[in-house]
C-alpha cells in the first residue's frame, strides 16, 4: 500500500535520466483518486473482516487479507498499464486487505496479552505504519534508481509479503492453549483474571451495543482526532515547511524523515512504562498517557500560534509526534480492557476512523487555506486541532475505565485488573 507513495515519483518522467521502466504521468487530481481508491477499499472491507475475525479467527481470515495484498501488489505494473480505472480498481483491492489490519491488532491483543501487557502490546502492533513506511522508502529508493526500476519495487514487496504470510501461517494459532511455542506458565500468565468469554470467539458482536456504549463513542471520538491531527501533519506538515518557514527542499525532507523514525522506540517505551507502572490504577494510568498524548498536542498547536518564530514552529510541530506515540497506553488500552472479546471491533473501526481521516484532513486544509504562504490561515487549522484535542482530553478524563462494559458479559469482579491482587499471585507462585 505505501510504495504507491514513493514509486508515483518514480513513474514519471524525469529530465536527463534514462528511463529503463514504463514512464506514467499522473496529475495531482489522479494520484488524488488513486488515494481515495484505497480508502473506499479500507471503508468497505472494515465491517466484513470485523464479522469475519470474530467467527472464524485470526489464522485463516488475516492470511486470506495477506493473499489480497500480495496478489494486488503484482498485479499494479500491469494495471498501471491498462489505464487509470485499472490501476484505481487494484489500489480498491489492496485497500480491502489493509483494513484487516487493525481488527488483527485487537483479536491478537485480546486473546494472546496478559491483562498487565495490553499497552505493551498494542505499542508494539501499531508499530507497523512508521516501520514500515521507513523500510518502504528505504528500499524503493534503491530499487527505483537501479536497473531495475519502479515495477520491480512491487515485485519486491510482493515476495517480501509472501514470505512473511506464510511464516504468520505456520507459526500463529488462535488459540495460545494449542500453540506448540506456548508454556503452561505463560499460558497461565495470559489467561488470567480472564473470563470464559475473553478466551473464546464465536461470532455473536452486539453491535448496537457497543455502538451506543458512551466509553466506546469517546474511544472512537478520541482516536478520531488524534489521528486526523497525525494525517495533517504527515501530510501538510512538508508544505508548510517549504511554503510557510521558507525552508529548503533538502531540509524538508530531512525534517519530514525524523518523525517515523523516533515514533518506534518511543512507542514500545512508552508502552513498557504503562504496563510496568504499579503505584496508580489502571484508569489513572490510561488517563495521564492520553492526556500526554492529546493534550500535548494541544498545547503544541497554540504554541505555535503565539510564537511567531520558524525554528521554533517546525520543532514544535516534529515535538506533537513524541505526545502520539503515547497513545498506545491511552484510549487504544481502554479499548483492549474495557470491551474485552469484542475489542477488535472497537479497534477496527479506529481503521475505518482512519479512512475518513484521508478524506478529512484534505477538507480541513482545502477550508481554511487559500494561500499556502499565509501563516495566518495556517493558525485557522492549529487552534481548530488544539481545541478538538482538548475536548478528546476532558470527554476521556470522564468517560475512561478499564472495567469490562455490560456487552462483554463478564463480570467486573472478574474482569477488573487489580494490580495488587495480580503482585500477591506473583509472590505466591515464587
Amino acid at each position: 500500500m505505501i510504495t504507491f507513495n514513493f514509486s508515483i515519483l518514480c513513474m514519471a518522467p524525469r529530465a536527463n535520466v534514462t528511463n529503463n521502466a514504463p514512464v506514467y504521468y499522473y496529475s495531482p487530481i489522479q494520484q488524488t483518486y488513486l488515494m481515495w481508491a484505497l480508502g473506499f477499499g479500507s471503508l468497505v472491507g472494515t465491517f466484513p473482516f470485523t464479522y469475519f475475525f470474530s467467527k472464524f479467527g485470526t489464522r485463516y481470515i488475516f492470511t486470506g487479507a495477506g493473499i489480497l495484498s500480495i496478489v494486488s501488489t503484482l498485479a499494479v505494473p500491469l494495471a498501471a498499464s491498462y489505464g487509470l480505472y485499472a490501476f484505481m480498481f487494484v489500489r480498491f483491492l489492496q485497500g480491502i486487505s489493509y483494513s484487516a489490519d487493525f481488527a488483527a491488532i485487537g483479536m491478537l491483543t485480546s486473546i494472546w496479552a496478559s491483562l498487565k501487557q495490553h499497552a505493551l502490546f498494542l505499542s508494539l502492533l501499531t508499530c507497523y505504519s512508521p516501520l514500515s513506511s521507513t523500510l518502504t522508502n528505504l528500499v524503493s529508493g534503491y530499487i527505483c534508481e537501479s536497473f531495475l526500476g519502479w515495477p520491480w519495487i512491487y515485485y519486491f514487496h510482493a515476495m517480501a509479503g509472501a514470505v512473511l504470510f506464510g511464516y504468520w501461517f505456520l507459526v500463529y494459532t488462535d488459540y495460545p492453549a494449542k500453540s506448540n511455542w506456548v508454556s503452561s506458565i505463560e499460558l497461565e500468565k495470559i489467561e488470567r483474571n480472564k473470563a470464559k468469554e475473553e478466551l473464546e470467539f464465536h461470532g455473536v458482536v452486539p453491535y448496537w451495543e457497543i455502538c451506543k456504549n458512551p466509553v466506546v463513542l469517546t474511544i472512537w471520538y478520541n482516536a478520531f482526532i488524534e489521528i486526523s491531527s497525525g494525517i495533517f501533519l504527515l501530510i501538510y506538515t512538508p508544505i508548510y515547511m517549504r511554503k510557510v518557514r521558507g525552508f529548503s527542499i533538502v531540509t524538508t525532507g530531512i525534517l519530514s524523515s525524523i518523525p517515523p523514525l523516533i515514533a518506534i522506540p518511543l512507542r514500545i517505551t512508552f508502552g513498557i512504562i504503562s504496563d510496568k507502572i504499579k503505584f496508580w490504577s489502571e484508569r489513572t494510568k490510561m488517563n495521564v498517557f492520553n492526556t500526554f498524548a492529546a493534550f500535548g498536542p494541544a498545547v503544541c498547536y497554540m504554541l505555535i500560534v503565539i510564537i511567531d518564530e520558524p525554528m521554533f514552529a517546525v520543532g514544535v510541530l516534529l515535538t506533537i509526534h513524541v505526545f502520539y506515540a503515547g497513545s498506545g497506553g491511552g484510549f487504544y488500552k481502554c479499548a483492549t480492557l474495557s470491551c474485552r472479546q469484542h475489542s477488535h471491533f472497537v479497534i477496527a473501526n479506529i481503521q475505518f476512523i482512519k479512512c475518513l481521516t484521508l478524506f478529512f484532513a484534505p477538507a480541513l486544509y482545502g477550508f481554511f487555506v487559500h494561500d499556502e504562504t499565509s501563516s495566518e490561515q495556517w493558525n485557522h487549522i492549529f487552534v481548530t486541532m488544539s481545541v478538538a484535542l482538548t475536548t478528546a482530553t476532558a470527554l476521556f478524563i470522564f468517560f475512561s475505565t478499564d472495567k469490562p462494559q455490560k456487552f462483554t458479559h463478564v463480570s467486573e469482579n472478574r474482569g477488573a485488573l487489580d494490580l495488587n491482587v495480580l503482585k500477591k499471585e506473583e509472590v505466591l507462585k515464587q
